[in-house]
């Protein structure tokens, strides 16, 4: 879901903004949107025939140009690696709750 603004229609209340922010909120799926990001980022690394680590690694040195498929590409970046110590981060606070044992 896509939470417009449409100026020419109608202003949206903020109730109306936040009730449209949940719902998106609650559609989320971190796990899915990491596999898109991992899908875009194998698509750049193909046309580009670069790993996306070292096309960062050269990003941030300055050597990559700043192409908007090339702002694009570190972003995507930035947010997988993110995305994917959050996931990492949440799974192994899981595993190391207790386990209660039935006696």
């Amino acid at each position: 879901m896509t939470i417009a603004y449409d100026v020419v229609s109608k202003q949206r209340s903020a109730a109306e903004i936040v009730t449209a922010m949940r719902e998106q909120n609650a559609t989320y799926d971190p796990l899915d949107k990491l596999l898109q990001l991992q899908r875009d980022l194998f698509l750049l690394e193909e046309k580009h025939n670069l790993p996306s680590d070292e096309f960062y690694r050269r990003y941030q040195a300055g050597q990559m140009g700043d192409d908007i498929e090339i702002i694009g590409w570190a972003g995507r970046y930035r947010l997988f690696l993110e995305l994917r110590a959050m996931i990492t981060d949440g799974l192994n606070q899981i595993v190391s709750l207790p386990v209660a044992v039935a006696t």
